[in-house]
């Protein structure tokens, strides 16, 4: 299964804990709905992180292998700027389960890699 839109209906966003799912549920209670931007990054960032969940956990891929690659797919509306992308890449960072991951990858290097697709 590689369809984008598929694979974010069927895979599951992995929260770091409790506290960072609240955080991404008030989001969307307060902000999706009603900001454009919000709705570009939240969607970005939550089918970004699926494909990265589901290439690690059913093709053991790599993280640095497929982040810039599964950035480039969770675009599927095309609406992604270099804005958007820093917003999701901090989204991220502070609630998805492989945050830290993603924080130490951008650290060094990949966070302008990301942002400069777009």
């Amino acid at each position: 299964m590689r369809d984008t839109k598929t694979l974010d209906c069927l895979t599951t966003l992995q929260f770091k804990n409790f506290e960072a799912n609240e955080r991404w549920c008030k989001l969307v209670r307060d902000d999706y709905l009603y900001n454009h931007d919000t709705e570009i990054i939240m969607n970005f960032a939550r089918r970004w992180a699926k494909i990265i969940q589901y290439l690690m956990k059913n093709e053991n891929a790599q993280f640095k292998d497929i982040v810039v690659s599964s950035a480039v797919e969770a675009n599927i509306d095309n609406a992604v700027t270099k804005s958007h992308a820093q917003k999701a890449i901090d989204l991220l960072i502070d609630i998805w389960q492989y945050g830290d991951i993603l924080q130490e990858w951008t650290n060094n290097g990949g966070r302008d890699t990301i942002i400069n697709l777009f």
